[in-house]
């Protein structure tokens, strides 16, 4: 496994995110895009071709600004820590990906790096019991909403469902169908699920870690990411997977300006095995890691704003970032999340 440690700067580059777009056109909340859309970049390890700019729609009615693009520093060669299974059946790390500007990845041995006594679990969840803890978890996006919005088919094509989500075996799983949901008179072609802590628990800095096994299949947009109770575009993303590319998993911070800065992880398949996806984020420093080892870091326009943790899986519709599902996507498709871990100091 390595990793591109050159971020991808962009400026400009909106990414259709929904609340952005309920935002800014006006539409009722839960009715704009669903789930992560990346940015487009003409480095992507994508093949499938990026959205059309949702920029360009959206400053018709209010314009874009420019910003510069994120500073980033390369992180040090320190001996790679990790973060440790709950289950001792779940392999880490198969097969790296051979690369001359990457840093090798090891598998996963200990505890997450460079958290001393002065740390302890503030937010967890280990998935052992029969039902989700709706404690801690909707099973929804914004107070009660459900569905994105097929604004065109740049967007997700499904609605969230309390019955998409299960947990069973110390796992919550996120499962992606072909059953279709009647949103407010209309009809999306998938179902999935997702697990969120919005209006349950918000928190600023700390070290987030999320073990889960993710989909492949073209079409399946799984996402790991932190967002502000305000629903403004600046958002830290720990993971993002486009099914059809097995190869590379996005970490991204997006900022407040609308800037974007962006790590990709090279695997041989992504999809093969459980990972664990982390951030350690302090006021001005965000540090991604993989399987506990550094993939990144970023120490300007880091956000300082409360933020909600959130793990969904989304089908993409036909210009989406990742393309429409096929008759070669498999159904039901499912995140199995192991754990869910956020640590702070005391």
């Amino acid at each position: 496994m390595s990793t591109n440690l050159s971020p991808v700067s962009t400026s400009l580059k909106f990414r259709a995110r929904w609340r952005l777009v309920a935002m800014t056109l006006s539409l009722p909340i839960g009715v704009g895009l669903a789930a992560c859309q990346a940015p487009k970049t003409s480095a992507s390890a994508v093949d499938s071709t990026p959205p059309t700019s949702m920029a360009q729609r959206i400053a018709a009615i209010q314009p874009a600004t420019s910003t510069p693009a994120v500073a980033a520093t390369s992180p040090a060669p320190a001996t790679p820590p990790a973060a440790t299974p709950k289950s001792p059946s779940k392999p880490s790390s198969p097969a790296a990906t051979a690369s001359s500007s990457a840093l090798s990845l090891t598998a996963a041995s200990t505890k997450p790096p460079g958290l001393d006594s002065t740390w302890s679990l503030a937010f967890d969840d280990d998935f052992d019991g029969s039902s989700l803890d709706t404690g801690k978890w909707v099973t929804n996006i914004w107070q009660g909403n459900r569905c994105g919005a097929n604004i065109g088919t740049h967007g997700a094509q499904d609605c969230y469902s309390p019955s998409a989500v299960t947990q069973s075996n110390g796992k919550a799983h996120l499962t992606a169908t072909r059953n279709s949901f009647n949103f407010n008179g209309s009809i999306f072609p998938y179902t999935s699920g997702i697990i969120n802590s919005d209006q349950k628990y918000s928190f600023t800095y700390g070290y987030v870690d999320v073990r889960a096994k993710l989909p492949k299949g073209k079409g399946l947009w799984p996402a790991i990411w932190l967002y502000n109770p305000a629903y403004t575009v600046d958002e830290i993303d720990l993971m993002e997977f486009i099914g059809e590319d097995q190869a590379t998993v996005y970490q991204t911070l997006h900022d407040r300006n609308g800037g974007e800065n962006q790590f990709k992880g090279k695997n041989t398949d992504w999809s093969a095995d459980y990972h664990n996806y982390a951030v350690n984020w302090q006021p001005g420093s965000l540090t991604f890691y993989i399987d506990g080892v550094e993939t990144g870091r970023l120490t300007n326009l880091v956000p300082s704003e409360k933020m909600y943790l959130m793990v969904n899986l989304d089908v993409g519709g036909p210009s989406s970032w990742g393309g429409a599902a096929d008759n070669t996507t498999a159904f039901p498709s499912t995140v199995d999340v192991d754990y869910v871990h956020v640590y702070q100091q005391h």
